[in-house]
């Protein structure tokens, strides 16, 4: 009896150590007007290809601090779109399942950290085999690719104000759900960040508001004035 409670015990600690979730590899994807940022000069902080932001289809590492933060370029709220996509590839085996995957973001004016963090729901989208946006191939069992299908504008994003000539900070981590808890890749709790400008200043955005009025009052003048010819 000793012996077969001694195995009994034994094989349950061999499952329990055998089912694992995780994440092994994180993306942030931007792009300006469609294009994917290119020419971007990246900082370089822990694992390349652990909360990277992939620049003209090769990875840079996002920084762990706001002050050695990657530019994302300058963009007008007018003209411009600056897109976030997100992958995450994660792991599972042993009766580990992941349920669900996330790329976590907030947006604020650069040095002053202020509100909450949007989650944005990265789709299932491949078992192994796969690609990953930066062209790595994935075989092994279990590992998953998760990612949206839809850019996010972040200039039209959730937490977004800006309006003026000004620098904004864009802080993010990576979040999955699974049978054994949440797993996150934050880097350990210091998150991810990268910049990007908002040109040009306010009194530009007024002249262009302005012109924008200017046209729609000759439209509907013109307008009126066919109606009463």
């Amino acid at each position: 009896m000793r012996i077969l409670a001694t195995l009994a015990a034994s094989l349950l600690v061999t499952s329990a150590y055998a089912q694992q979730t995780g994440i092994f590899q994180s993306y942030i994807v931007t792009a300006q007007n469609g294009t994917i940022n290119a020419g971007t000069s990246y900082g370089t902080s822990g694992n390349s290809n652990i909360g990277a932001n992939v620049s003209n289809g090769a990875a840079g590492a996002l920084s762990t601090t706001e002050s050695g933060a990657p530019d994302l370029g300058s963009y007008n709220i007018f003209f411009n779109t600056l897109t976030l996509n997100g992958q995450v590839l994660t792991f599972k085996n042993g009766g580990g399942d992941v349920t669900a995957a996330f790329l976590n973001y907030r947006i604020y004016p650069t040095g002053a950290p202020t509100g909450s963090f949007t989650a944005i729901n990265l789709g299932f989208t491949s078992n192994s085999t796969f690609s990953d946006v930066g062209g790595n191939s994935f075989t092994n069992a279990g590992d998953q690719l998760w990612a949206n299908g839809v850019p996010l504008n972040l200039l039209t994003a959730s937490g977004f104000s800006g309006i003026g000539s000004q620098q904004y900070t864009l802080e993010v981590f990576f979040s999955i759900n699974s049978n054994l808890g949440d797993r996150f890749n934050s880097a350990n709790g210091s998150n991810y960040f990268a910049t990007f400008t908002v040109v040009p200043e306010p009194s530009t955005y007024a002249a262009g508001a302005l012109l924008v009025g200017l046209v729609g009052w000759q439209v509907r003048r013109r307008k009126s004035a066919t109606v009463t010819a």
